[in-house]
């Protein structure tokens, strides 16, 4: 019978080297590659950082520069003598106006001159194609006399006295609507019997 006999045995194989002296040269050459060029890599990062940097600090210096001389010109900027002139004019005005409606307004309170109230609320029931020529209070008389471009237009007018406290409740005993020799239209109206407007 025959036998086989395996003289190399795996004891007896040579040992194989798992880090060779060439897979270590390998492994330190592509190590330090990849390290060069992440070291690389970074440092491009870095400059290009640092450039923006610089622009930046570039660019805030001039917007400063602007800013300071914008600040200059309006720091030397005077005001014109005609304008702060028309102000202290305009203000000078106000106050006196302001005086003169305080004024009003006591005379009107204190019964000595109550006509500004009628005056007011006059004023306030203007209305188109009638305008007043005259005027005239004595006491709780009132005499108005004008023109207008039709005669339905006074009724309309007077009416519209009951929404002003001043004139409302008046009456008017007296009221004449003539036309002139040119065609023109003419009233009068007159509270309190025969007083006419002057």
């Amino acid at each position: 019978m025959k036998h086989w006999l395996n003289l190399l045995s795996d004891d007896l194989k040579p040992a194989k080297e798992r880090l060779s002296a060439q897979t270590l040269l390998g492994s330190w050459l592509l190590g330090s590659l990849v390290l060069a060029l992440a070291l690389g890599w970074g440092y491009w990062q870095k400059a290009s950082l640092n450039q923006a940097d610089r622009q930046l600090q570039q660019q805030r210096q001039q917007v400063a520069g602007q800013l300071e001389q914008a600040e200059a010109r309006l720091k030397a900027r005077q005001p014109d003598p005609q304008l702060l002139a028309s102000r202290d004019a305009l203000k000078a005005r106000i106050q006196s106006n302001a005086s003169l409606l305080d004024r009003i307004d006591q005379l009107d309170h204190s019964g000595q001159g109550g006509f500004s109230g009628i005056l007011t609320a006059l004023a306030h029931r203007s209305q188109d194609g009638l305008w007043l020529s005259k005027v005239a209070i004595r006491g709780d008389l009132l005499s108005l006399a004008g023109s207008t471009r039709e005669a339905s237009l006074v009724p309309v007018w007077v009416q519209g006295f009951a929404k002003e406290p001043a004139l409302a409740g008046r009456s008017f005993g007296q009221v004449q609507i003539q036309r002139s020799d040119q065609g023109d239209l003419h009233f009068s109206l007159n509270s309190g019997g025969s007083h006419e407007a002057p």
